[in-house]
């Protein structure tokens, strides 16, 4: 095989024009941005599954701060519960030991004042009761509560656990990937000048990854807004140059197959439309 035909282009970069031979450089540079865009994809999975282990342990995390408010909350209630359990045991103590003097009193002033205690004794212990009931209930609204944050806490423990091992074992074959795809980028760049390589991954960078869009029906398929005509001319006249579309400044190129493509497509909804609105 002989050498690659060299091809003068004219490449209008940002800050100023320049002449230089290239061989097939806008197929190459194709076929860079293929590479990277499928390198891209790859990091992106990548960060979603960090973004996913992340999110699963920051839930977690919230579950274990509620779970540790509630444990607090719930061991003030139970120190409440024996403050009650206490006060109930010294009025039914007082109620019983009163009634057993009842017996021994001498004289009617004595009897009204321990009957009188008596009956402040059994209305205290009533009040502790309900109390004791109301406060049993929420103990138990609350340990329910825990067991089931404790229960999602431990799901999302082991939700983290299972993203992580998959992340590991995507790793293994993500580094194969990347290693044989940056390899296969390194053979293409040689046979780029290394201006219109910097230019590209200048443009790569600013404009959400593509760099070099083609041009279809005069537009600009990077952002879709209509080239000059003079441009469109000269991409069509030298389908092999490059030049930088003025609006995003990504590089541009004229894909003849494409471009019958999107008119055979125009073609066909035009006569696809009613005489009248054609």
């Amino acid at each position: 095989m002989g050498p690659p035909n060299k091809i003068k282009v004219t490449v209008d970069v940002l800050d100023g024009s320049l002449e230089v031979d290239l061989s097939d450089t806008i197929r190459v540079l194709s076929e860079v941005q293929k590479i990277d865009l499928e390198l891209d994809v790859i990091e992106r999975e990548k960060e979603r599954c960090c973004s996913e282990i992340e999110e699963s342990k920051s839930e977690g995390d919230d579950i274990k701060e509620k779970v540790t408010l509630l444990t607090e909350a719930l061991d003030t209630l139970e120190v409440e519960g024996k403050d009650l359990e206490e006060g109930l045991r010294v009025n039914k103590e007082t109620i019983t030991k009163d009634n057993e003097r009842l017996g021994e009193i001498k004289n009617d002033k004595q009897f009204k004042a321990i009957t009188k205690e008596i009956s402040n004794a059994e209305k205290s212990v009533k009040l502790l009761e309900m109390e004791s009931s109301a406060l049993s209930e929420r103990v138990a609204e609350k340990r329910e509560e825990i067991a089931g944050l404790e229960a999602k806490s431990s799901e999302k423990t082991d939700a983290a656990g299972t993203l992580v091992k998959k992340l590991e074992e995507n790793n293994a074959e993500w580094a194969k990937e990347i290693e044989g795809k940056s390899k296969e980028r390194e053979a293409l760049i040689v046979d780029i000048p290394p201006n219109i390589l910097k230019k590209y991954d200048t443009i790569r960078a600013r404009r959400a990854g593509i760099g070099i869009v083609t041009v279809e029906r005069e537009t600009c398929q990077g952002c879709f807004i209509q080239i000059p005509p003079q441009v469109y001319i000269q991409l069509r006249r030298d389908s092999d140059g490059i030049i930088n579309c003025p609006h995003c400044y990504r590089f541009l190129y004229f894909d003849g197959e494409s471009e019958v493509g999107a008119e055979s497509t125009s073609n066909e909804a035009e006569s696809s439309m009613p005489a009248d609105e054609a």
